[in-house]
């Protein structure tokens, strides 16, 4: 198990940017949602579109 802890450090920095994003779009949501400024934009619409 000699990097065991070269590993575990590159996973903690990889959930810490996660925890962070989700922090983040948390808070823009509830903003968003405060004032009642909610839009959304979908990079594919055609995926949603019924077929």
């Amino acid at each position: 198990m000699p990097y065991y802890s070269g590993r575990l450090t590159k996973l903690m920095k990889v959930n810490k940017v996660i925890e962070t994003e989700v922090r983040e779009r948390k808070e823009r949501s509830h903003i968003a949602w405060v004032f009642n400024l909610f839009s959304i934009e979908y990079s594919h619409p055609e995926m949603f579109e019924a077929s």
